[in-house]
């Protein structure tokens, strides 16, 4: 049996730290949802997120919560703590151990887990209540640490 720290270490992984590196997810169309999955053949520990929201001029709010999920699994949702009006632009941005709170209406900054890897398979996407038809999101830009399979 080996020690605690290699036995949480996923068997695929090679020991140490993973290479650090920028990954753009794709540009959804309007009125659709943000979302990436992590390749099959890599483990992803998320550094830091971010993408933004241009919503149209129809007088509903959106509520824009990030979900982490394993394909069929819900593993964390966070919502913001204030809804995005119409005709606007608001950049949300995640990273471990941020406070939840929005900043001048303009960007909201929220909390990953602390130390989280995600699997392969596992998604990163956006779940929007009231989102509208001409609402846009742009591509979701992930700083991560990645091990692939050796």
């Amino acid at each position: 049996m080996g020690s605690a720290l290699q036995e949480l270490r996923p068997p695929f992984v090679r020991a140490g730290a993973g290479r650090i590196q920028c990954v753009v997810g794709p540009d959804p169309a309007a009125g659709a949802e943000v979302s990436i999955t992590v390749p099959q053949t890599a483990r992803w520990r998320v550094l830091g997120l971010r993408f933004q929201l241009v919503t149209d001029a129809t007088a509903v709010n959106r509520q824009v919560d990030l979900v982490i999920d394993d394909g069929a699994n819900v593993m964390l949702r966070i919502e913001p703590p204030a809804a995005q009006g119409a005709g606007g632009t608001r950049g949300y941005n995640y990273g471990p151990g941020l406070p939840a709170r929005t900043v001048l209406t303009q960007e909201f900054i929220g909390p990953l887990p602390v130390g989280a890897v995600l699997e392969g398979g596992w998604r990163i996407r956006t779940l929007t209540v009231l989102l509208q038809p001409a609402d846009n999101f742009n591509s979701v830009f992930l700083w991560v640490e990645e091990w692939l399979a050796v």
